[in-house]
């Protein structure tokens, strides 16, 4: 059978080089029958520690910090500076056979982490995310055939299909497959790992010697695995797959971190009951929450996508890429429902008097006014990539995306501030002439309505990477350098509401923050129209340099540069630092360190309205940092055995 017609460079391949050594050759067997196949287990045991000191700005105020909310700080509060957050010993195989035309590939994974497995501070899904587990991957069958001459080869099953010019940038073309992200968190993963296979039918057709259409059909829904509530890196509890509700009144409450020194919030008239129980060992007296329904999954149908892709060889043997994809959101998205003046906190109807009052009519609405995750379906793609040998010998790739309905999520305060009925950017906060001060245009939503949290809006995203080998550089065999940039832009992004961005706490108009007992408003850092940024990677590979094996010190630098939006936040900035040793591509020791660092700081002062107070002994200033992972530094050691 001819050659099939390949991609030049495929963005995966590169970024795997840059990480490190690839596995050793696999062992190999044939049986009589012409059966063919390969076994690839990799063994490995990693363990990663907290760096820095917790900082206050993303420790919610009830929790001992200054920042406006308690539902983004449970794996920050978990993990102490220079304790382990990590330890784990993991084994990956992969199995690969052929007979004939027909193939098959299956890979799993099993993992211990002697660090989290046990720890009562995680929830089951945790356990099961970063403890232990024993997972199948891909497994699919596969097929090649050559119709009239030409190349055609199929997959079925499980797999992972990547589209797209990116190597680093997410949110572009390659979004067939989610990730999970607490993979990406193991030290000594590999970027493989992370990419969670998807079930559908695959194809390939050469159609020239230099052009090929290439078209999937899914057939499950998958979704991006996020880091699971009160794990290290975590930084959204409510959004966690096991969360099951959101602490309201903008960090002033308690969530079940309360430090026994902190002041305890006042009681909310009626709230004290069993429902503890249902919510977790915190005073429900002293907090007020909504809880999370089922999620809204999305059709397991509709998902598509075709390419074609052309190597023009008077081009300098470029080649270009199109596609087309309907696919539905990996990322949740959160919508509500309005309250109904009955609350199971309470187990009962509020007393009249609260209900009857507009200013306080939000408390009938905290337990039945409910957020869920939802998964938009049928959002458009189109793109174009290209990959081509530039001048001075870089290699360059690159791609533009466009999407003409992106489901886009609106700010979280003014969708739970619409489930209480109370003034918001969403439903409406203008005063109804003529009623008692308090009730707004929100407040006419029927009770038990649906509230859609998102929009959707025309996004386009374009990135360039540019790749340089320099050989026989600083003593080394080669010197490969890695720089890659991209911006996206919302079309005629809306004025009349906000969209959701880091350290989205508080409410958006001066109304909403009185009657919601906010104080403060949202100063900025909501999503923007135009956002950018890039990353640099430079590695230096040493052959023969200790024991025989190689060393391959490297460098990593991210930075956000301006703009808020799905891929940058303005400042953030992450730099790795970190070396491999390999020994004839079997073992392999990796040590790192990563810092992070930058993005915006928003801080304010209450200044609470006539006849209101802030939590007693809690002080009216406030400060919530935008980078949520700036103070999660850590450093990572990891040893492998491939065979």
């Amino acid at each position: 059978m001819k050659p099939a017609f390949r991609p030049l460079l495929k963005p995966l391949a590169l970024a795997l080089a840059l990480a490190g050594a690839g596995p050793a050759l696999a062992f190999q067997f044939k049986l009589d029958n012409g059966l063919t196949g390969s076994l690839d287990t990799t063994l490995s045991y990693g363990i990663s520690v907290r760096a820095s000191d917790r900082d206050r700005s993303l420790v919610g105020i009830a929790n001992g910090g200054t920042a406006r909310s308690v539902n983004e700080d449970d794996g920050n509060l978990n993990y102490n500076k220079n304790k382990a957050f990590a330890s784990i010993a993991k084994a990956t195989t992969e199995l690969e056979l052929k007979w004939g035309n027909f193939g098959f590939f299956g890979r799993g994974l099993a993992f211990y982490d002697f660090e989290n497995a046990d720890n009562d501070k995680l929830g089951p899904t945790a356990k099961d995310r970063v403890g232990k587990n024993v997972q199948g991957l891909d497994g699919f069958v596969s097929a090649a055939f050559e119709p009239m001459g030409k190349n055609l080869r199929l997959r079925a099953g499980r797999q992972v299909i990547s589209w797209g010019e990116s190597t680093f940038i997410p949110n572009g073309i390659n979004v067939i497959n989610p990730v999970d992200l607490s993979k990406l968190r193991i030290p000594g993963s590999e970027i493989k790992e992370a990419f969670l296979p998807t079930t559908g039918l695959w194809a390939n057709l050469e159609l020239t010697q230099n052009a090929s259409l290439e078209g999937f059909y899914l057939t499950n829904h998958d979704k991006i695995r996020i880091d699971p509530r009160g794990t290290y890196f975590s930084n959204n509890d409510f959004a966690s797959d096991d969360a099951t509700r959101v602490i309201l009144s903008f960090g002033r409450r308690n969530d079940q971190n309360k430090p026994p020194s902190n002041p305890v919030p006042p009681v909310v008239p009626t709230l004290g009951t069993a429902a503890s129980a249902l919510y977790g060992p915190f005073d429900p007296a002293a907090s007020v929450w909504a809880p999370r329904a089922a999620d809204r999954d999305p059709s397991d149908n509709g998902q598509y996508g075709l390419a074609l892709r052309y190597l023009a060889p008077d081009l300098n043997n470029t080649e270009f890429g199109v596609y087309y994809m309907n696919y539905h959101s990996r990322i949740p998205l959160f919508s509500g429902i309005k309250g109904t003046p009955s609350s199971i906190l309470t187990g009962g109807p509020l007393i009249a008097p609260i209900c009857g009052q507009a200013a306080l009519r939000s408390l009938c609405h905290t337990g039945t006014a409910t957020y869920f995750a939802e998964f938009p379906e049928d959002i458009r793609l189109f793109g174009v990539s290209f990959n081509t040998a530039g001048p001075a010998g870089i290699a360059l790739q690159g791609e533009y995306s466009y999407r003409s309905n992106l489901p886009v999520q609106y700010s979280t305060p003014e969708l739970l501030l619409a489930a209480l009925g109370l003034p918001n950017t969403i439903t409406g906060f203008t005063q109804i002439p003529g009623a008692p001060t308090g009730a707004t245009s929100a407040a006419l939503v029927p009770d038990g309505s649906y509230l859609q949290g998102y929009r959707r809006l025309k996004a386009s995203q374009f990135q360039l990477t540019g790749t340089k080998s320099v050989p026989n550089t600083m003593g080394a065999e080669q010197l490969v350098l890695l720089g890659e940039a991209g911006v996206t832009y919302f079309h005629s992004l809306p004025t009349d509401v906000k969209f959701n961005g880091p350290a989205n706490h508080l409410p958006v108009t001066a109304f909403g923050s009185v009657l919601s007992s906010a104080f403060s408003t949202q100063p900025d850092g909501f999503l923007t129209s135009v956002s950018w940024g890039y990353r640099l990677v430079g590695r230096l590979e040493y052959t023969n340099a200790l024991f025989g094996g190689n060393i391959a010190p490297r460098m990593a630098w991210a930075h956000d540069v301006k703009g808020v939006g799905p891929s940058f936040n303005e400042g953030v900035k992450s730099l790795s630092v970190g070396a491999s040793w390999d020994y004839q591509r079997q073992w392999l020791v990796d040590v790192q360190y990563t810092g992070y660092m930058g993005g915006r700081t928003y801080c304010g002062t209450d200044l609470p309205p006539a006849g209101s107070a802030v939590t007693p002994g809690q002080s009216a200033s406030w400060c919530g940092s935008a980078n949520p992972l700036k103070d999660r530094d850590f450093y990572s050691v990891s040893v492998s055995y491939s065979f």
